[in-house]
């Protein structure tokens, strides 16, 4: 009976040592954690600005595309009169097409070159798995670090 009380005792004493480590551990886990979040925040953020500049170029697409169109009605209807207004109107509507047609371009190339949702956090995370995987002894059992 008086050998779980010295069990006790002496969990007792190693208890601090190991309540320490896991207090440790999970203090660099949860400031690991709240880095990654601060980086998923950020990549939402530019998302949300990347998305909001590609609907501002499909807009302005659309707007001149509308512009240009009614433009190009009135150069058909004004076609059957004189002169000089058939060649303002022509102008002007080809104004309007070609910057409907650049906006359009510009958005789609902009939609295209973006990196995906969370690439940056996705990126961060990659290395953090391939780190922690580098520190691990090698396969052949010789407890060399394996090559990056």
């Amino acid at each position: 009976m008086s050998e779980p009380e010295g069990t006790g005792g002496s969990e007792g004493g190693a208890s601090p040592g190991v309540i320490q480590s896991v207090r440790s551990l999970v203090g660099a886990s949860v400031a690991a954690l709240q880095t990654r979040l601060e980086l998923l925040s950020a990549d939402a953020q530019e998302a949300g600005w990347r998305l909001a500049a590609i609907v501002a170029f499909g807009v302005g697409a659309l707007f001149c595309l509308f512009v240009g169109t009614v433009l190009l009605a009135l150069l058909i209807i004004v076609a059957f009169w004189d002169r000089s207004p058939t060649v303002a109107v022509g102008l002007l509507s080809m104004f309007f097409l070609l910057a409907s047609a650049g906006c359009a371009w510009l958005a789609r190339r902009y939609a295209r070159t973006s990196p995906g949702l969370f690439a940056a956090t996705l990126e961060t995370l990659a290395r953090d798995r391939e780190a922690l995987g580098s520190g691990k002894p090698g396969s052949d059992g010789t407890g060399a670090a394996a090559p990056r």
